[in-house]
């Protein structure tokens, strides 16, 4: 277990209070700990701690009403954090809406549109493991959705 630094103190990470273990404060630690480590993000992490943000902020706040929104790369932490709280018993109504705002459909239709062809294949061979399916997040939330675009990003 990681520690956290609380005030003055340096405390476990675990033994910070999480009411409903959305696991929010680990994650915290996490994020001030890759500012200064070599922690690398993946698509699934930023879902993961938009998740867990939102998830925080509904649970232990208590928040009644909540809107994701999430401009370019953030489009696709806020889509996918809104298809998990969506579909989560005690979250779901509380979510409001999603705004997608400047994002992209997936990495690799964004690379091929701005550099050539060829990099849809590249990114896909550099980063295997990595799901960017944006749109499919934003069509599986349930919750109402706007999307904002540029015409000039055309």
């Amino acid at each position: 277990v990681g520690s956290c630094v609380a005030g003055s103190t340096t405390t476990p990470a675990a033994a910070v209070p999480d009411r409903n273990g959305s696991g929010v404060v680990r994650r915290l630690c996490r994020i001030v700990k890759s500012i200064a480590l070599d922690f690398k993000p993946t698509p699934d992490s930023l879902r993961a701690d938009a998740f867990a943000v939102a998830s925080h902020v509904i649970g232990d706040i208590g928040v009644e009403q909540l809107v994701l929104h999430g401009e370019s790369i953030g489009g696709m932490a806020a889509a996918g954090a809104a298809r998990r709280v969506s579909h989560h018993s005690q979250l779901s109504s509380k979510l409001a809406l999603l705004i997608c705002d400047r994002t992209f459909c997936n990495l690799e239709a964004t690379a091929q549109r701005l550099v050539g062809a060829w990099t849809g294949n590249a990114i896909r061979m550099l980063t295997p493991t990595w799901s960017t399916d944006v749109a499919g997040d934003f069509l599986a939330a349930t919750c109402p959705k706007v999307v904002a675009t540029d015409p000039a990003d055309a």
